[in-house]
């Protein structure tokens, strides 16, 4: 399903001045059974907070904007936690993977889906500049190798 939405998305908004937008979300929340809800940075806040975080994926060209797809972030403390994984029903081979890491999954999908995204602009807010700086780093060379144009890494 998710390469007939790429299809469509790239007949309807793309070409050479399609964007491919990879972004975090962050969904606050109260109490910590909703899968991926933790104390984590939240953009909308400009701090720690309790939420969930979706890395969403969009092609975009001019003001219409395409949804490709959205991956739940999950936190070590979620992944780490075999029993409460198992209460919310999350696989047992799923583990936590930086958002950078899942940016690069995302963009590996639609490339093999057959979109070659004129541009890629890539916004992650995270708390942690290491990890930051390796994503940032590790984001780079994909664009080199997509030989589109990065306009932003990681925020």
């Amino acid at each position: 399903m998710e390469e007939l939405l790429a299809e469509e998305a790239n007949r309807l908004v793309g070409g050479p001045d399609a964007v491919l937008v990879i972004d975090d979300t962050p969904l606050m929340k109260k109490g910590e059974h909703s899968v991926g809800v933790a104390p984590q940075y939240c953009s909308q806040l400009g701090k720690t907070a309790n939420c969930q975080v979706l890395v969403s994926t969009t092609l975009a060209q001019d003001e219409v904007p395409i949804c490709l797809g959205l991956r739940l972030y999950l936190p070590e403390e979620w992944t780490s936690d075999l029993d409460r994984c198992c209460a919310a029903a999350v696989p047992l081979a799923v583990s936590a993977q930086p958002k950078w890491q899942i940016a690069l999954d995302e963009i590996d999908r639609v490339r093999r889906a057959g979109l070659l995204p004129a541009h890629v602009e890539i916004m992650l807010a995270t708390g942690d500049l290491a990890a930051a700086r390796i994503g940032a780093d590790e984001l780079s060379r994909i664009a080199d190798d997509l030989d589109a144009p990065l306009l932003r890494a990681v925020s």
